[in-house]
This record gives C-alpha cells, structure tokens and sequence, in this order.
C-alpha cells in the first residue's frame, strides 16, 4: 500500500514509519484508521 500513489509521493517506507517515531506507533496508527475514519461525529 505505502508503494502507491498518493503514499508512495510521501517519502521510503522507512521515513514514514520514523514519521510516526518507529514502526511500533506506525502500525498501532495503521490500526486505529478504520475506527477514526468510521466514528461517528457527535
């Protein structure tokens, strides 16, 4: 997914797992995307 457009435009796989200060935290945001893009607004 990170080798495809609009992601593949953003930097290496490894500059944006260190974006979101190391693969531990990148993969737990990769996990909590589809609840955060799916809640419900109040």
């Amino acid at each position: 997914m990170l080798k495809i457009a609009p992601f593949s435009t953003m930097g290496s796989v490894v500059q944006l797992i260190n974006a979101f200060g190391g693969k531990q935290e990148f993969e737990r945001a990769v996990h909590e995307l589809p609840s955060a893009l799916y809640q419900e607004s109040a």
